[in-house]
């Protein structure tokens, strides 16, 4: 039979405890119990190593909308706390000014296209016409060196050829000119279009408008802020933790359970990590993602318990122990004679109500005494409490 049966049978102090490997063993005779105590063995067990932090609500999406065009706003019919889906048309503002620009830009490109094609095929005739100038200068060239044709003629053929050479050259330049123009107006007309485009804001994802700078019918300019929308769908845990945690926590590895009002939400994974640690105040800025659906408002305190550890060992109930400093304490076990012995103890996670024990191998099978140690002494006769 052993240990605890006979604890639950009623047996005196003296001969309970038997078989408990591992432990230091007295003889005696059995005595009257000088402490009443309760007992418990070590356990195997998950241990997780905690870190409590305060975090706010965030949204991973968000963004400030302003205008990138000016003119009146029209066709704005959201207000502050309106939902709108990826796409949907959030406000525009006036068109009319921009479409007559666009039209203008278009005859622009139109006509410089026909001008760079008319000075195409003028470079193109004043080739044929070099070419052609260029045998007969050559030709009479040649009847001028033997003295058959006249120098006037001659002269006339040389005069004509100098100016197709002029002619092709400046030809080409006004190609090369036109064509700069065409690309300027294209580049005019893109701009204008792109520019009609942005009258027209749509959303860029699921989101709730949560801040309107201006009302309908306000005139407004590039860069003046519109709206500010949130993706409610996606939120994040954002907190600052000590900068002594820092190599304890990774990316993508480190697991995080929320608490809102000390209940339970949701768990969720770290996501970011800043790369350094805030010299002023010692501290470092986490992300955690929060799963989809999970009943928390944006904006939110919440309490965050980082997992920085997990894994099975050995542990014992943390009210055995009576503190030596961070990782020493002492702890009284049953002897099997039915007496207290102190004994040293390594400690390592504590979580709960449970505190990891390092030096198993020096403690396995020992039944540790969990309350009653208030006056108890190496040596000591000990008793189940009722």
């Amino acid at each position: 039979m052993n240990f605890f049966h006979k604890l639950l049978s009623g047996m005196v102090a003296a001969t309970i405890l038997c078989g408990v490997a591992g432990c230091r063993r007295h003889g005696g005779a059995a005595r009257e119990p000088q402490a009443y105590v309760t007992f418990a063995q070590m356990q195997k067990r998950i241990f997780q190593k905690h870190l409590p932090a305060k975090g706010i609500v965030h949204p991973i999406d968000s963004a400030v909308i302003s205008a990138q065009t000016e003119g009146m706003l029209v066709n704005m019919n959201i207000v502050e706390g309106d939902y709108a889906k990826a796409g949907d048309v959030l406000f525009c503002t006036d068109r009319s000014n921009l479409e007559a620009l666009v039209s203008i830009r278009k005859d622009e490109v139109e006509i410089l296209e026909a001008v760079v094609e008319r000075a195409k095929i003028k470079a193109e005739t004043a080739e044929l016409t070099f070419r052609q100038l260029e045998r007969d200068y050559e030709r009479e060239r040649k009847l001028r060196e033997a003295n058959v044709n006249s120098q006037a003629g001659f002269e006339a053929v040389e005069t004509a050829f100098r100016k197709a050479t002029l002619d092709i050259t400046d030809t080409k330049i006004d190609v090369i000119k036109s064509q700069a123009q065409l690309q300027k107006a294209r580049s005019a007309l893109d701009t204008a279009l792109r520019d009609l485009e942005h009258t027209m804001y749509k959303a860029p994802y699921d989101c709730v408008v949560t801040e309107r700078f201006v009302n309908p019918n306000e005139y407004v300019t590039p860069g003046q802020k519109i709206l500010k929308i949130e993706n409610h769908d996606r939120l994040q845990i954002i907190c600052r933790i000590e900068g002594s945690h820092y190599d304890e926590v990774a990316v993508g590895r480190t697991r995080a359970e929320i608490f809102v009002n000390g209940q339970s939400v949701c768990s969720g994974i770290v996501t970011f990590k800043a790369p350094s640690v805030e010299p002023e105040n010692q501290m470092f800025k986490l992300k955690i993602a929060i799963p989809k659906n999970t009943t928390i408002t944006c904006g939110a305190p919440c309490d965050v318990k980082l997992i920085l550890l997990e894994k099975e060992a050995w542990g014992i109930p943390g009210n055995a122990l009576q503190t030596v400093d961070d990782h020493h304490a002492t702890a009284f076990i049953a002897q099997e004679d039915g007496t207290a012995l102190r004994v040293q103890v390594t400690t390592g996670i504590v979580d709960g109500a449970f505190t990891e024990v390092l030096n198993t191998q020096e403690l396995r099978g020992c039944v540790f005494v969990t309350s009653g140690q208030e006056g108890l002494e190496d040596g000591m006769t000990i008793g189940v409490r009722q």
